[in-house]
């Protein structure tokens, strides 16, 4: 089965210009696997093969292919236009859901600036932190001397950091 070669040969004449090549309705039939008409319409006689057919060659096989081709495109072109609605709706929902979900990112920002960043306090210490500023200004060589203004600014915002404790705790 299939182990034996075939010694047919086939050699195709192209005399068209086109590039279009021109074959039996025959041969057309065999490469289909049906019955070889030709030899059925010999044995009938050359009256019923002109009365089938005609004068001209058949085209049937030409417009079965136009047919099919023309099928698969419009299934392809239905195909793509049902891919691109999908594409479309989901693009909509994706922006949809982008708008919600910065509108919500936002909202949460504005909560915790408030809650947490804009808290703004009044200056701690002022006085004793701008002598201990002067002082290190007036004794840039030797800020061991500033020891007593710089204990003292120590002291004050441990105080207002005791009362704020105690005050919130």
């Amino acid at each position: 089965m299939g182990g034996a070669s075939s010694t047919r040969r086939v050699t195709v004449v192209n005399d068209d210009a086109s590039g279009v090549i021109k074959i039996s309705d025959s041969v057309v039939h065999r490469l289909r696997g049906e019955k070889d008409k030709e030899k059925e319409d010999v044995k009938s006689g050359p009256q019923k093969k002109n009365e089938e057919h005609g004068s001209e060659p058949s085209l049937a096989p030409f417009f079965d292919n136009l047919q099919w081709r023309q099928q698969r495109e419009k299934e392809l072109q239905q195909t793509e236009n049902s891919w691109k609605l999908q594409v479309e709706e989901l693009e909509k929902h994706n922006q949809e859901l982008s708008k919600l979900v910065k509108t919500k990112f936002y909202t949460e920002l504005v909560d915790v600036e408030e809650k947490y960043i804009k808290q703004t306090y009044a200056p701690v210490c002022e006085g004793n932190e701008q002598k201990v500023m002067k002082c290190y200004q007036d004794n840039a060589k030797t800020p061991l001397n500033c020891s007593k203004e710089v204990m003292a600014f120590s002291q004050c915002v441990d105080r207002v950091r005791m009362g704020v404790l105690t005050s919130h705790g």
